[in-house]
């Protein structure tokens, strides 16, 4: 075991040390069991409990630091919006007797007493022993105690740090540590510097280092995976006061997307307080609780087309995981909905909107896939996490439609995108990403009506038909280009389309180009049950998707039409009369029309009727036309059919050998006599 260097208590001073986080909170490199924490709790019994030291400055003896209402308030605050207001942290100072409740209480020893490592041990005893005697059994009810000392150069002289209580056991009270079954009784002590007690920034350290040290108890882990845990073990972190790549190669950036990151630089950043639990902590089981997570996981394991996600906040809010279908090493993708402020005040302070999405190497490395990524990278993915250890992230980071001014939008991440979807090749972070996958996020956008994000995810390279996609009417022989929704993203090889009647292939075209449409020419036979199908290929897999529903191609049945044709004359005129009827093969509402062409005549008559039955659709039509029979010979006309919705069927030259009658002269008058 050993001490690590930690940022969330940042020294406003550049050059002075970082805090130091005790052992006793340490555990070895890779281990990542269920959780056994606090996290369970509907209600945390907790008490902040502020202890000074004789030698504090005249007028500050005793004092509570201003911030300290407010450290209550924001701690609460935090843990109801972290767990989906699933536990309740029940935060109260514990307050001296009668005119010092508005003291600290105070050590029994000058500091000096406990600088040696582990004795703050000793003094949160007799303090919390006091604390027993001026209200027996008050520790019964507590579950976790947070203990702030300060105006003191606490922990031989290095001018404060973290840890646990330290093994108190008083009455009611009796620390428990990670792993214990039913351990219930916890606590964190915070030793702040002398000289900046009662300073503005002083307040936002103290919340992030009590956040954070309540992590520890409430997940049961030491940090997020190589953040903390070195690998060799005994490999440096950060040294204080400087931002570097450290000697450590596996060391994962966490930046500001987590709270319980175990080490970064005091580099003179004002402190960001409280940052959000990153969502691996979030939707980790119980080990006597295996559906309990304070926000639940979703995994996506099929295409999963206009996924909405709620805001990780909101009492819907999930997180998302997608494991590739030939994934190494159990890696995975892990995804949620970040709205800044609308999420939460701590989630503000990610500064971006939009979609997180990170890497996941199983008790190994968290790698955020930043959404700006890094050109000129290839297959290792890295971003400027990586490329600058003292980088906390930014607005670049987040997939949205729409970003910040000034930055581009990112709405894929996927493997023709950069960053990608590869995996490591190695169980190493440090490994080439080049291990190809299908997985994709597309089209990520947001709602226009509220804070949900919409997503299009993929395990496969396949692509969906657009048309026709089932219900359609298409008239017998007119030409069908079908086309399906072009992932341009997805880095698809080829395709190969058919023609489906009955769900077998009548016409196949392979090896395409993905183009996102194929001409199938006209379709001759008179069916209700076609599709279409594609099948699409990346380098790894192929996928295929055919209509949701089968579609018609229909048409007037030759066999049915039935002519009547009939020739008088008018007078001296000789007339004909065209008397066609039809069946089409499906009922249609629409129109109904014939061209009636005389021999020689390049121009046709036509009589259109609007309906064929006044508000109903039918499958039995007729149409008469009469004209001047004028010249004997073939005679052609033209029959069609228009359904609505469902486009026009013609039959063209149906041809007919017409004889003009030869009308006599005029008979005379009729006689009124």
């Amino acid at each position: 075991m050993r001490t690590l260097a930690i940022l969330f208590l940042s020294t406003a001073l550049r050059g002075l040390p970082a805090m130091a986080e005790s052992p006793d909170s340490c555990m070895t490199a890779g281990q990542q069991p269920p959780n056994q924490g606090l996290a369970p709790l509907a209600t945390v019994e907790a008490r902040l409990l502020f202890i000074y030291f004789p030698q504090a400055p005249t007028g500050q003896a005793g004092v509570l630091p201003a911030w300290s209402n407010w450290l209550v308030d924001e701690m609460k605050g935090f843990v109801q919006s972290m767990s989906h207001g699933q536990q309740t942290l029940n935060l109260k100072i514990v307050k001296r007797a009668g005119a010092d409740s508005t003291k600290a209480w105070r050590a029994p020893n000058p500091a000096s007493i406990y600088q040696t490592a582990g004795t703050y041990g000793t003094l949160n005893n007799q303090v919390m022993q006091k604390v027993h005697s001026a209200y027996p059994n008050y520790w019964n009810p507590v579950n976790m105690v947070f203990v702030i000392t300060y105006e003191s150069p606490f922990f031989e002289g290095r001018g404060g740090g973290v840890g646990g209580l330290g093994g108190v056991s008083v009455p009611g009270f009796t620390e428990c540590y990670q792993g214990t079954p039913g351990c219930i009784k916890r606590g964190e002590t915070q030793r702040l510097f002398t000289f900046d007690s009662f300073t503005a920034s002083t307040n936002q350290r103290v919340a992030g280092g009590a956040a954070h040290e309540y992590g520890h108890v409430l997940f049961d882990r030491l940090h997020s995976p190589y953040s903390g845990n070195f690998d060799p073990p005994n490999g440096p972190g950060t040294p204080p006061g400087q931002c570097h790549l450290p000697a450590v190669t596996e060391y994962v950036n966490m930046g500001r997307y987590d709270l319980m990151r175990g080490t970064a630089a005091s580099d003179g950043r004002p402190s960001e307080g409280v940052l959000p639990y990153h969502p691996m902590w979030l939707q980790q089981p119980d080990v006597t609780q295996p559906n309990f997570s304070w926000v639940p996981i979703q995994d996506i394991t099929t295409d999963t087309r206009d996924l909405r996600m709620k805001q990780i906040r909101d009492t819907a809010g999930k997180i998302y995981r997608v494991t590739p279908t030939n994934t190494t090493l159990g890696q995975n993708f892990v995804f949620a909905n970040y709205q800044c402020a609308a999420s939460s005040t701590w989630d503000a302070k990610l500064i971006g909107t939009g979609l997180l999405v990170w890497h996941i190497l199983p008790f190994r490395a968290w790698d955020l896939e930043s959404a700006w990524g890094k050109a000129g990278i290839g297959v290792s993915g890295r971003d400027t996490l990586e490329d600058d250890w003292c980088f906390e992230g930014f607005a670049g980071d987040f997939f949205t439609n729409s970003p910040p001014q000034g930055l581009p939008t990112r709405m894929n991440f996927g493997p023709g995108t950069n960053p990608n979807t590869n995996l490591w090749s190695q169980n190493l972070y440090t490994s080439p990403q080049s291990w190809r996958t299908s997985v994709a996020i597309e089209n990520i956008r947001q709602d226009v009506s509220s804070t949900d994000m919409l997503v299009d995810v993929y395990l496969s390279p396949k692509q969906y038909v657009l048309y026709p996609n089932g219900g359609e009417f298409i008239p017998k022989g007119q030409g069908l280009t079908m086309a399906w929704f072009k992932r341009d993203f997805a880095r698809i090889t080829k395709v190969d389309v058919a023609l489906l009647q009955g769900g077998s292939p009548i016409f196949q075209a392979w090896n395409q180009a993905n183009t996102g449409a194929y001409n199938l020419g006209g379709i001759g036979g008179l069916a209700t049950n076609y599709a279409v199908r594609v099948t699409s290929y990346d380098s790894l897999a192929n996928a295929l998707d055919e209509s949701d529903a089968s579609f018609t191609v229909w048409g007037i049945q030759d066999a049915s039409i039935q002519e009547n044709i009939t020739q008088w004359c008018a007078g001296t005129t000789p007339m004909i009369k065209f008397d066609i009827t039809w069946t089409t093969s499906v009922a249609t509402g629409g129109a109904d029309s014939i061209l009636v062409y005389a021999p020689g005549s390049c121009t046709g008559s036509t009589t259109h009727k609007a309906t064929v039955t006044p508000g109903s659709a039918t499958t039995t039509h007729n149409v008469m036309w009469q004209g001047t029979c004028s010249t004997s010979g073939n005679w052609w006309y033209t029959i069609s059919t228009t359904k609505a919705g469902g486009g026009t069927h013609r039959i063209v030259c149906r041809i007919k050998a017409v004889t003009c009658s030869s009308c006599g002269a005029c008979p005379p008058p009729c006689d009124l006599d």
